[in-house]
């Protein structure tokens, strides 16, 4: 059971880590088309003004502070891939400008497109941006690729711009968590956090993961409070905070949140995972295998034993057909496992017997299956 840290430093979500798009606050191009009357769309969610935006522009189509408005609304919704699209169409209707450029990089980050994102910066840059947003953006490109030092010296040149932004202080707490130094991790955590409560679920995270590494719950469990008193609906905290309960032995009420988690978040694989692993050590092998299923859809390096117990639950609930397939899934990536040979071998001739009774008429046998239940 690990503790899940969101960093926004790589484009999947592994273990410890999670990508999400952010979408830095910087200053609308210097567009010239006038935008048309649509002051409702401020009291709409943010999907809803995607609509609205939208249907405008199919009015106005040149109209290039539409496309600026749409492409921050993708990236609020974290859709990198249609804000870069519509960061091109500024670029295309507004000219090579130095804050189309850093929306287009902003844009290309959260769309994962990394190397793209550093050349729109360098345009950026070039052409004379002089907001926090560039060197935030550069550090945190930095610290993806690992640049430590690079990336603490842009960061630090967007709190000259800017003292209270609060993302320069989470990929500063990033850094020196990733080189070691915990104690300039939690202060640059803790700054993020009371810059801007509401928007630093991911500090608060990181708080409670340091906290839980060292064995003292009470305190991460106060972070992972004070996180959820601002952002109850998020789906990292919420895990989290599952694993906070399951380390202390809290396994029935570490289940209710690890859901709740899944529910928020549907690509929370290892909540699903846990939940997962609930129901199966309860014979509950349906759901189970529904959960692993969702697992397998969200990773391709799900934890371990995932598609085992998947395999064990269909074999289980009657699919001998869909266990065969896993379980020659399994044997085909790691041959000298006895367990997963052994049970393929079974399923087989299983298989053959339904087929036949089918032919025959016959009603299908009960079948006894070995347990896998104490998976290694």
């Amino acid at each position: 059971m690990l503790f899940l840290r969101r960093s926004h430093l790589r484009n999947l979500l592994i273990f410890g880590a999670a990508a999400v798009a952010v979408a830095c606050e910087s200053k609308e191009p210097a567009a010239t088309e006038r935008l048309p009357a649509i002051q409702k769309v401020e009291n709409l969610t943010p999907a809803q003004q995607v609509r609205e935006v939208t249907a405008a522009l199919e009015q106005d189509p040149s109209n290039a502070a539409l496309y600026q408005r749409r492409a921050r609304l993708y990236l609020t919704l974290r859709n990198g891939k249609a804000a870069a699209a519509d960061a091109d169409q500024v670029i295309k209707l507004d000219g090579a400008k130095a804050p189309n450029f850093m929306l287009r990089a902003e844009a290309r980050r959260a769309a994962g497109n990394l190397k793209g994102a550093r050349e729109d910066c360098e345009q950026a840059a070039q052409l004379g941006f002089e907001g926090h947003e560039l060197p935030q953006l550069q550090g945190e490109l930095a610290f993806i690729e690992r640049k430590y030092q690079p990336a603490i010296d842009f960061l630090n040149l967007a709190l000259e711009k800017s003292p209270f932004e609060e993302r320069a202080y989470f990929y500063k707490g990033m850094v020196y968590l990733e080189t070691g130094d915990t104690t300039r991790a939690i202060s640059s955590f803790q700054t993020a956090a009371e810059q801007a409560p509401e928007k630093m679920a991911d500090a608060y995270s990181q708080l409670a993961g340091i906290y839980n590494a060292k064995g003292d719950y009470t305190t991460a469990r106060q972070y992972l409070d004070a996180g959820l008193r601002t952002t109850p609906d998020d789906g990292f905290l919420n895990y989290n905070a599952g694993v906070n309960l399951a380390l202390q032995g809290l396994t029935d009420s570490s289940e209710v949140v690890f859901k709740r988690a899944a529910q928020l978040d549907t690509s929370l694989y290892l909540a699903r995972y846990n939940v997962a692993v609930a129901h199966y050590n309860r014979d509950e092998f349906a759901p189970a295998a529904r959960n692993l299923r969702a697992v397998l859809r969200h990773t391709a390096a799900p934890p371990p034993n995932t598609r085992l117990m998947l395999a064990d639950c269909l074999d289980r609930l009657g699919d001998t057909r869909g266990a065969i397939r896993e379980y020659a899934a399994l044997a085909k990536t790691d041959p000298a496992d006895t367990r997963v040979s052994f049970r393929l071998y079974q399923a087989k001739i299983r298989r053959r017997q339904q087929q036949a009774d089918s032919a025959a008429g016959r009603s299908e046998r009960v079948v006894r299956l070995d347990s896998l239940r104490k998976i290694k």
